[in-house]
């Protein structure tokens, strides 16, 4: 049974100057409706974990998830929802919806939104289906898969650990060289922002993979500089639910490294 909920997932490029093929899209979730919805959120590509997140989407509002990197289109990224309708009578039966992304249909999807000043972007409408199945309660759900947050996260997590890859998780370097010449070593001479835009993505995927696969402990070796990839770097640990802490490493790196705890 399909549900018309006014729900779109849409991806807005991100402004700035960017190489070519490395385009950066905010990705943001909108709700156009009068409804209230408990969500949760799944995506991943053929190659890596884009994201998962659970939180409530209030009524003719919007959130960001996390970015999306235009390299991704090539690795036939899909994501999931789940949905729960809120109301004053509580909360209904789970509704789900999957949008696979493609090269082709993304670029033909370019319009102007109007919920946002009529910007520019790839909006994908999310068709949701009541399962036909008896599905599970959303109170048994979150009783099963309930994971305890540091103090002021403001929105539910839940970790997924892939305890059905040992080799993986054995082979898993527990460090990463953030260094453009370890990173790109036939770069040859590229701006600073372009050079930053590297390092970040390569931080985000290595922390997401270390996240699934549910490592304890990793070093992050960023170097000191001028210290903006540093601050960059600690800005995301400090927004992630899934970092328990870190310190700087002084006694090898001198200030040029982070030990994360997971």
């Amino acid at each position: 049974m399909n549900h018309h909920h006014s729900l779109q997932l849409l991806f807005l490029p991100e402004e700035g100057e960017h190489q070519a093929g490395d385009t950066i899209y905010r990705c943001f979730l909108l709700n156009r409706g009068e409804h209230c919805y408990l969500y949760k959120i799944e995506a991943d590509t053929l190659t890596r974990h884009i994201l998962l997140q659970k939180g409530k989407l209030e009524a003719h509002n919007l959130i960001e998830l996390p970015k999306f990197y235009k390299d991704d289109l090539n690795d036939k990224p899909i994501y999931r929802f789940s949905f729960w309708v809120q109301t004053n009578r509580g909360t209904g039966a789970e509704l789900k919806a999957e949008i696979c992304l493609r090269p082709k249909n993304f670029f033909s999807r370019k319009r102007e939104i109007e919920m946002l000043d009529n910007c520019f972007g790839h909006p994908y409408e999310i068709n949701l289906q009541e399962q036909k199945k008896e599905s599970e309660s959303l109170q048994s759900y979150t009783r099963k898969h309930h994971t305890h947050l540091p103090k002021g996260s403001s929105t539910s997590y839940s970790r997924r650990v892939d305890i059905h890859n040992p080799e993986k998780v054995a082979h898993f370097p527990r460090e990463i060289d953030l260094h453009i010449e370890a990173l790109r070593p036939n770069a040859g001479k590229m701006e600073a922002s372009l050079i930053l835009q590297i390092q970040l993505r390569a931080f985000e995927e290595y922390l997401n993979e270390a996240i699934r696969l549910g490592i304890d402990e990793i070093l992050i070796v960023h170097g000191k500089g001028e210290g903006v990839l540093r601050s960059k770097i600690h800005d995301a640990l400090d927004k992630n639910p899934y970092v328990k802490k870190y310190e700087k490493v002084h006694h090898i790196f001198g200030s040029g490294a982070t030990t994360v705890f997971l």
